[in-house]
């Protein structure tokens, strides 16, 4: 065998060893970094799924280590079976064989016995006949950590390029859907500032949420009702709802009043901003769910869902402090 081909065959061998386990383990090392990159798009920005085309990369790349590390495993373990190793392997086991028989002396049949015995290589591992026959004929060793940062290198950074152009519009998209939720809040805060005791609300400049933002603002020093909203990213409404506490002791016709009056205070707020109609529906409480809170008793609760989007309930509750309920009243955009 010319010595280009033997060469070419052995360092063939020693690559497929030496990248074997490194294929083997880019399986999962493939899918950890589309899962870390996944991650911090879902935490830094908009997604809402996976990438397409970073999903189709991986599944590409996961499909190639897989073909490869079982090419690379069968490639060696019928090594000994390749025609063109049998081949080599005999031109080894011979020079092997003529460095333990001095031609100058006398040799018997039991000299040359014990010489084949010391050459035989049947015992060994094809891998390590392999780097024995390179060690023979002095052959350049490939260099393997090239080829293994290869493996691990060209796929993952081509990973990481598909995931920028998508980092770039998740950032943009996230700065524009900031501007409209606080463009919405900050709409909120104008119309009750000046008739409301206290409000709160998460501040999209401050801070990112994915899930939306919340605005509430209650208008006593003793913080027994509120009108709350919630806002998404998108900059809409998502519901409003008003909460009103009272003492059952006070009397329901008491109570029904004071209610109305804190629903038309709140709703003065409410009637002139640029939000969905559905939202500037007035909160009345019609005859029929007076008439079903003046016979509720202890623990019971009336509900209320006949007009469309908005749900109301009235609940009298004890927890062991006294008896206590809450009127709600809320108008959900979906």
């Amino acid at each position: 065998m010319d010595k280009i081909k033997r060469e070419k065959i052995l360092r063939k061998y020693v690559i497929l060893d030496g990248t074997l386990k490194t294929s083997l383990w880019m399986i999962i090392g493939i899918i950890i970094l589309w899962s870390l990159l996944l991650m911090i798009d879902f935490n830094f920005f908009l997604l809402d799924g996976a990438p397409s085309f970073s999903l189709l990369l991986t599944v590409i790349s996961c499909i190639f280590f897989v073909i490869y590390t079982i090419y690379a495993f069968i490639k060696i373990k019928k090594g000994p079976n390749d025609p063109d190793w049998q081949m080599i392997e005999k031109e080894v086991n011979t020079v092997f064989l003529d460095r333990y028989i001095d031609d100058d002396d006398e040799v018997s049949l039991i000299d040359i016995h014990k010489a084949k015995k010391r050459a035989d290589q049947s015992d060994k591992r094809f891998m390590d006949k392999v780097y024995d026959a390179i060690a023979l004929y002095d052959i350049k060793m490939p260099d393997i950590k090239r080829y293994v940062l290869s493996l691990i290198l060209v796929p993952s950074i081509i990973l990481v390029i598909s995931y920028i152009p998508e980092y770039i519009g998740d950032y943009s998209i996230k700065n524009q859907s900031v501007d409209k939720a606080a463009s919405v809040i900050y709409t909120l805060e104008d119309a009750f500032k000046d008739d409301s005791y206290s409000i709160y609300y998460d501040d999209p400049n401050d801070e990112y949420l994915s899930y939306g933002y919340y605005f509430s603002a209650y208008m006593d020093y003793d913080m027994d009702s509120y009108i709350t909203f919630s806002v998404t990213n998108e900059g809409d409404i998502e519901y409003m709802a008003y909460s009103i506490d009272v003492d059952p002791n006070e009397g329901i016709d008491t109570n029904i009043a004071y209610i109305e009056d804190k629903l038309a205070a709140y709703y003065a707020n409410v009637k002139d901003l640029d939000i969905d109609d559905r939202f500037l529906q007035e909160p009345l409480i019609s005859d029929s769910f007076k008439e079903e809170m003046r016979d509720l008793t202890i623990e019971d609760e009336v509900v209320d869902m006949s007009t469309g989007p908005m749900y109301m309930s009235y609940h009298i509750y004890d927890y062991g402090y006294g008896p206590s309920a809450n009127f709600y009243l809320s108008i959900n955009n979906y």
